[in-house]
C-alpha cells in the first residue's frame, strides 16, 4: 500500500465518521424548516422534500456503515468509495438547494429565513466534509447556488445584494475547502 492509498481510506474514514451526526443534525434542522414553512408551502411539496431528504439520510447512513470497513489495499476500489460519498454530497446539498426554489416567499421575511437555513447547513458541512475539497464544493454550491438564483429574480429591494453576498459565502466556503483539504493532506 502506498502513501496516496493510505491518504484515500484516510479521507474516506474521516468523511465516514462525520455521517451520523451531519444526518441527525440535518434532518432536526428538515423538521424544523418544514414546521415554519407548512402554513406556505404546498403541504405535497414539503412531504416530498422530506422524503427525499430521508432518503438521502438513509443512503448516506448506509454508506456510513459500508465505509467503516474500509481498508487501504490494491484490491480496494477505494475511488469508487470516495465517488460515492462526493455524489452523496452533491444529492444532499441539492435537497437543501431545492427548498429555496419551491417554497413560496410572499414576504421578505420567508426569503431571509431561508437564507438564514441555507448558511448554517453549509457552515456545518464545512466541518463534516473537511476532509474532501470536492464533497465540500459539491455540497456547497449545490445548496447555496439555486438560494442566489431565487435573490436574484426577486423583486425586493436588498435581494440583489444578497445575491450577491451569497456567492461571496459560497467563494469563503471553497476557499477554506481548499484550505481544509491541504490541511487534511499534510498531516495524514
Amino acid at each position: 500500500m502506498d502513501d496516496a492509498q493510505h491518504l484515500l481510506a484516510e479521507r474516506i474514514r474521516h468523511l465516514a465518521r462525520a455521517i451520523p451526526a451531519a444526518v441527525a443534525g440535518g434532518l432536526a434542522i428538515a423538521v424544523l424548516t418544514a414546521a415554519a414553512l407548512w402554513s406556505v408551502t404546498p403541504h405535497v411539496w414539503m412531504l416530498a422534500w422530506l422524503a427525499v431528504l430521508s432518503l438521502c439520510s438513509i443512503e448516506r447512513l448506509h454508506l456510513h456503515r459500508l465505509c467503516r470497513k474500509v481498508r487501504p489495499s490494491a484490491a480496494e476500489p477505494l475511488h469508487r468509495w470516495l465517488l460515492r460519498m462526493r455524489v452523496m454530497a452533491f444529492v444532499t446539498g441539492s435537497c437543501w438547494g431545492a427548498i429555496t426554489l419551491f417554497s413560496p416567499t410572499g414576504r421578505d421575511a420567508r426569503l431571509d429565513f431561508l437564507s438564514y437555513v441555507i448558511a448554517g447547513i453549509t457552515a456545518a458541512a464545512a466541518s463534516a466534509l473537511a476532509a474532501d475539497r470536492r464533497a465540500a464544493l459539491l455540497f456547497h454550491w449545490a445548496a447555496i447556488l439555486p438560494l442566489v438564483l431565487r435573490l436574484v429574480f426577486a423583486a425586493g429591494p436588498y435581494h440583489l445584494s444578497m445575491a450577491l453576498m451569497g456567492l461571496m459565502y459560497a467563494a469563503y466556503l471553497s476557499a477554506a475547502a481548499a484550505r481544509a483539504d491541504r490541511q487534511f493532506s499534510a498531516t495524514t
